[in-house]
């Protein structure tokens, strides 16, 4: 949450992509890393208590033996509750990409043309996208759109942004509740686009035409 404040205030306006890329991968990395690491003391650190001191809680044992404890047993089906939530959105999550990453390699095996990263399809809702060093192009455009969006695409390709996706698809799985992966997920490829459309407009494509495109 600190890392995503300090982008959103200070970084996400301005038009140094690669510098906002790097700052959005260190800090999913070391908000995972930091977490981990213990900070030794020469002595102990006298922290203030404002808590309450709790009784003793008495346990008995009953008729057939067993000890019973009503606040551990609630307190065990609680945990065992979050555990059922977060295992169920885990497998969503984790299914959800192995399913794409299946789509993908079918993709690639059906409609692929040798000594050429271009995949055509059909479908899919979207002009084309990158991914696993192919570009994948919607067969229903235009040469000239075609062309334009091959340009788009293979900038991603050049940058590698696929291995900062599956980087985040990856924590997703594991922190799928959090909400601030999931808007770091999409500041990060934010950024990807606008790197991807920067390299394009170097080229001399007109402004106006590569709006139309892409929109």
């Amino acid at each position: 949450a600190a890392f995503y404040i300090v982008y959103s205030l200070f970084l996400s306006k301005d038009t140094m992509y690669s510098r906002n890329r790097l700052y959005i991968l260190l800090s999913l990395i070391f908000s995972l890393v930091l977490p981990l690491i213990t900070i030794q003391t020469n002595k102990p650190v006298n922290m203030p208590f404002f808590g309450k001191t709790l009784e003793e809680v008495l346990v008995t044992g009953n008729a057939n033996g067993s000890a019973t404890d009503p606040s551990w047993t609630s307190g065990l089906t609680g945990s065992g509750i979050f555990l059922i939530f977060y295992l169920t959105g885990l497998i969503l999550f984790g299914s959800k990409l192995i399913i794409d990453f299946v789509e993908l390699a079918f993709l690639i095996t059906r409609k692929k043309i040798k000594d050429s990263n271009i995949i055509r399809f059909h479908g899919l809702g979207t002009a084309g996208f990158s991914a696993l060093g192919r570009v994948f192009i919607n067969a229903k455009l235009s040469p000239e759109d075609a062309a334009e969006i091959q340009k788009h695409e293979q900038n991603h390709l050049d940058h590698h942004h696929f291995f900062d996706i599956i980087f985040v698809e990856i924590i997703k799985v594991f922190l799928w509740f959090n909400p601030f992966i999931h808007l770091f997920d999409r500041s990060l490829r934010a950024v990807h686009e606008y790197q991807a459309d920067e390299g394009c407009l170097q080229t001399g494509i007109p402004v106006s035409s590569y709006q139309i495109l892409i929109m």
